[in-house]
């Protein structure tokens, strides 16, 4: 399992779009999301 945390500006307004990128690999053509949690402060 792969973790990522990104954090964005308190500056950032509006709607905000997520997205994974599937890319760089050969033969594998489908992706697993799983257990995405986007939270605010």
């Amino acid at each position: 399992m792969t973790t990522r945390t990104v954090t964005l500006p308190s500056t950032l307004t509006g709607t905000i779009y997520v997205a994974f990128r599937h890319h760089d690999v050969t033969d594998q053509f489908v992706v697993d999301v799983d257990n995405v949690t986007v939270t605010s402060t």
